[in-house]
């Protein structure tokens, strides 16, 4: 952390991010090894971007802006910033790393898109006046990923500049996932369950990526969401827009 780093982030980092390690921790599995490190930082620029990274035990976390004073009141931007932290810590908690998950680039739905959708879920649990960002970040996450399957499909994407599509389709993925999981379970199991049965599978040597996967939700006997979850990440721009406007959907 810098000297001088603005006050009320710097609490928000002091505070909030333990409590979201703690959810992931009960959630998912704890982490191994040393105490994770976290380095913030800000640039004093005309700008309104962040930036943010994980490594093994370590986030990385930059805004560029000049009104950080002016914007540690304003709840979308309080919002914007849990959800930043709540994704980046997501990612500490997928198996190993996003390698560990992805098998290449066009892959990346499943670690960017979990991640957002985790991050979701950490935000509902752990901010009772945050289910109204949650839900417009999610239609603006349907509305996105629809506009830019319009241009390009998932698997060109990263070719194509719209790397985006990852977080914003891959967030609608994971949220059909787990409403059919927890459907199909009668609330007994979730997306969750899912991730550390991936988490437990690459570790014994299974091959990260989509075909892993799947193969993990064919218990749940739920072959229309496997059917879409294909189509949203096929190279036919047809099929993968009606794969998204299925999965939106579901369960109904």
């Amino acid at each position: 952390m810098i000297p001088g780093f603005l006050k009320s982030i710097k609490a928000s980092l002091e505070e909030d991010i333990p409590n979201m390690m703690a959810f992931f921790s009960h959630s998912l599995n704890p982490l191994k090894g040393e105490k994770p490190m976290l380095f913030a930082s800000y640039a004093n620029v005309d700008d309104h971007s962040t930036q943010g990274g994980t490594l093994p035990n370590q986030i990385f976390m930059h805004w560029n802006r000049q009104d950080l004073n002016e914007q540690a009141d304003n709840s979308s931007f309080v919002n914007q910033t849990l959800w930043f932290f709540a994704h980046e810590v997501a990612h500490l908690y997928q198996p190993g790393s996003t390698e560990g998950v992805s098998e290449n680039e066009e892959q990346s739905w499943l670690h960017e898109g979990n991640a957002d959708y985790f991050a979701a879920i950490a935000m509902n649990f752990l901010y009772e006046d945050a289910n109204s960002y949650v839900e417009s970040r999610m239609t603006r996450a349907f509305e996105s990923c629809t506009e830019g399957l319009a241009q390009t499909t998932l698997a060109r994407a990263y070719k194509n500049g719209h790397f985006n599509l990852y977080y914003s389709c891959g967030m609608i993925m994971h949220r059909a996932i787990d409403s059919v999981v927890q459907q199909k379970t009668l609330g007994e199991e979730s997306l969750f369950t899912v991730w550390k049965r991936l988490q437990k599978a690459v570790n014994s040597g299974m091959p990260p990526g989509t075909a892993t996967f799947l193969t993990l939700l064919e218990p749940y006997n739920a072959p229309e969401l496997i059917k879409a979850i294909n189509n949203a990440t096929s190279d036919d721009a047809f099929k993968a827009i009606q794969g998204i406007e299925t999965l939106y959907q579901l369960p109904e």
